[in-house]
């Protein structure tokens, strides 16, 4: 299935994109100029989903497909080692947005 289908498993924001984006997605992960990954977890239960397109929410469960998809798609195909991916994923991700960092194990607690 792609993204013309009407499949409500597939209805979410943005839509799936075409295998060419795809492509540049994982040439891009292979480069090193995409540097961080994210989802938008919006899972519905299936009560929700299984409705007409135009009623079904959007949304899917982001993080258990992102994270089979590109395991299997990207780290066992040897684009990128596993530790890159959780670096993409954590790391990286924490520098590229607004979340703190986490207190080092070994810092002074506060009194």
């Amino acid at each position: 299935m792609g993204p013309k289908s009407y499949d409500t498993n597939l209805k979410m924001n943005p839509p799936l994109r075409e295998a060419a984006d795809r492509d540049a997605l994982v040439g891009g992960l292979a480069d090193g100029s995409v540097d961080a990954i994210a989802t938008d977890h919006a899972p519905h239960h299936a009560d929700e989903k299984h409705v007409e397109f135009d009623r079904a929410p959007f949304g899917i469960a982001g993080l258990e497909t992102a994270v089979s998809l590109l395991v299997d798609r990207v780290v066992h195909a040897g684009v990128i080692t596993l530790a890159r991916l959780v670096e993409l994923w954590s790391v990286n991700l924490r520098g590229s947005s607004r979340f703190p960092a986490a207190p080092s194990p070994k810092a002074p607690r506060p009194t």
